[in-house]
């Protein structure tokens, strides 16, 4: 009798979310007709000087929400509102609501400070009525911004980004990149560093995190943070449910892994690219099955409540290949070893930002087999013989190695007060 009420409340519950996500598309569809008059409500509505509105981008959202946490914790006086497309999400944070809805946008056009980390809902406002923050999701390695290859309606959002947001980067290097990418006014472009890597940095022990990772029972952390790939590489999109090869390298096997990862007593953490966690979740029986071996999706952080950048520091090595999380990685100073396996074919599809990004961006181990990979494993994790070719690097990369990015950030979006 008790299954069966929670199985009729489960019910009940989907339903909900059926319905929900009905009358959102009647509405999305309804407020996109309404977008010449909604914009005229924008700009005759007063503006709270104390509320800040966080645009939040299913899958990127850590990007503003550390950004917001920050300001929350730091400046009580301000209100911080957070938008989203996740339904879920409205049920879980106090002071969130759905974009397409009358909440959400009167919360939105009541702000002066908008908080972005996308182009994703910009076109529904007027950036000269707030002082808008981009935050972006990342320093760019791969190609980004203004070209040819992109619809004329999302050229026509970056551009708006370019011209009247205020950018932040990590480096004066970026400060030119993300100029070029979005033609944007250079004054409007601040070398800050990102709030995400303020979590990299906190040095502070979070007892559930390392609970739920056991990390007292293992030598070492690695932790592997691939890029998205199933819509930019052709064969990959080919693989079927019965796909085990996490690297992409002929010569890998589950057992030669799971060997290695045991006797060298590793913890091995897989994190997918949110954009291709469904590849993994359909072929979830093929792979590695050891202590050693741990995969681990968004849902799983948001359940527990834990920020990826915050696992970051807890770890000795980052496996990834073209992903511009390497770039926050750095600042730790420790090794990365990067998967060359796939770079000929990626960077035909999607591109990369420079011709040389190899020699400027990637100061670490290049491999292309999974014997390699091993050797560099063990190198990287004893004599690091990279060293001295990172710590080059790294002042291209950050301006600043510490955690106070939100605070500098802040400083800049309320000077115009």
């Amino acid at each position: 009798m008790f299954n069966l009420e929670i199985n009729e409340n489960k019910i009940e519950l989907k339903l909900l979310f059926i319905r929900l996500k009905i009358s959102l598309s009647i509405q999305k569809l309804f407020l996109k007709n309404l977008r010449p008059l909604l914009l005229l409500l924008d700009f005759v509505l007063p503006k709270d000087s104390k509320k800040v509105v966080a645009l939040l981008y299913p899958k990127q959202e850590n990007k503003v929400d550390t950004y917001l946490n920050w300001i929350k914790n730091n400046h009580q006086e301000y209100e911080c509102i957070r938008i989203t497309e996740d339904t879920k999400n409205i049920y879980k944070n106090k002071n969130t609501y759905l974009f397409y809805s009358i909440k959400g946008f009167w919360q939105l056009y009541r702000a002066k400070y908008i908080i972005v980390a996308s182009s994703r809902f910009i076109n529904y406002m007027s950036s000269k009525r707030h002082i808008c923050i981009n935050l972006w999701h990342g320093m760019p390695i791969k190609t980004l911004g203004l070209t040819d290859n992109l619809p004329k309606s999302i050229n026509n959002l970056y551009k708006t980004m370019g011209e009247s947001y205020k950018t932040f980067v990590t480096s004066d290097i970026f400060k030119h990149i993300m100029a070029s990418c979005f033609r944007a006014n250079y004054k409007n472009i601040f070398v800050t560093g990102l709030p995400v890597t303020d979590s990299v940095m906190d040095c502070r022990s979070n007892l559930s995190l390392e609970q739920f990772f056991e990390f007292n029972m293992f030598n070492k952390i690695i932790i592997f943070l691939p890029t998205f790939k199933s819509k930019a590489l052709s064969h990959v999109k080919q693989i079927d449910k019965d796909y085990n090869n996490i690297f992409y390298m002929d010569d890998y096997s589950n057992e030669n892994f799971i060997s290695f990862l045991e006797k060298n007593n590793i913890l091995f953490i897989m994190k997918p690219h949110p954009l291709d966690e469904n590849l993994y979740m359909n072929c979830i029986e093929t792979l590695p099955k050891t202590k050693n071996f741990k995969i681990v999706y968004d849902g799983d952080f948001k359940k527990n409540n834990f920020d990826l950048y915050e696992l970051l520091k807890y770890t000795d090595l980052m496996i990834s290949d073209f992903s511009s999380i390497t770039l926050d990685y750095l600042i730790l100073n420790r090794p990365i070893i990067y998967l060359n396996n796939l770079t000929d074919e990626y960077s035909q599809n999607r591109g990369m930002i420079l011709p040389d990004n190899f020699s400027i961006f990637m100061p670490g181990h290049k491999v292309r087999t999974y014997k390699d990979l091993e050797d560099k494993i063990i190198d990287s994790l004893t004599i690091d013989s990279t060293r001295a070719l990172r710590e080059k690097t790294i002042p291209l990369i950050h301006k600043y190695c510490d955690n106070k990015a939100s605070e500098r950030i802040f400083e800049i979006m309320i000077s115009e007060d």
